[in-house]
Order: structure tokens, then C-alpha cells, then sequence
């Protein structure tokens, strides 16, 4: 067994003494492999968190993962009188309440 720490310097152990350049399924896969070698069967490395490790350690990845974390962008105000209270609740301390009397006209 290779003398490493955690998971993550595996990993890289792994491809440091294959000389892995460009990861693909089939790389992941052996990864994989090495992991549950070492920390047991019940070991649940993620393909997506060894791909991540390769990628950042300069690896040419060439993997999809069937989830991604997305970023999802800041949420729309849903009308107009929205997009007026919070414009005007940036300017005054009194505004809250013009724009609360304006949304009701």
C-alpha cells in the first residue's frame, strides 16, 4: 500500500506513479479501485471529487459528472412595485413607505 496520508494524497500518489496526464472513465474508475482497496468496500469517493483533485493537480480531465454545484443567479423581483421598493428602500428610511402605498394604487 502507498505511504499517504488521506484520500486526496492518494489520489495524486495514484497518478503521480502511473504518470497520468489525461483522465478519463477508465482512470477514475482504477482510482476508485485503489480507494476502496484502502479504506475498504464501503469507501464512497464520489467520481466527480477524484476528478476534481486531478483537475486541479493539472491533469487533463475528460469527465462529465451527471450533477454539477450551479450557481443559480440572485432571484428576480416578480413585479414592478417590487423592483420600486427595493430601489427606493435603498435611498430613504421614509421610502418603505411610499412604496408600500405605491405597490396599491
Amino acid at each position: 500500500m502507498l505511504n499517504v496520508r488521506n484520500k486526496k494524497d492518494l489520489i495524486l500518489e495514484y497518478r503521480r506513479a502511473r504518470g497520468l496526464e489525461r483522465v478519463g472513465p477508465r482512470e477514475i474508475r482504477a482510482v476508485e479501485t485503489a480507494l476502496r482497496r484502502a479504506y475498504g468496500p464501503e469507501d464512497r469517493t464520489s467520481a466527480s471529487y477524484i476528478a476534481n483533485v486531478l483537475r486541479e493537480a493539472g491533469a487533463e480531465v475528460h469527465f462529465k459528472a451527471s450533477w454539477s454545484f450551479a450557481i443559480s443567479p440572485a432571484p428576480k423581483p416578480r413585479c414592478a412595485s417590487s423592483t420600486r421598493f427595493i430601489a427606493n428602500t435603498a435611498n430613504s428610511p421614509t421610502a418603505w413607505g411610499r412604496a408600500w402605498s405605491a405597490s396599491w394604487r
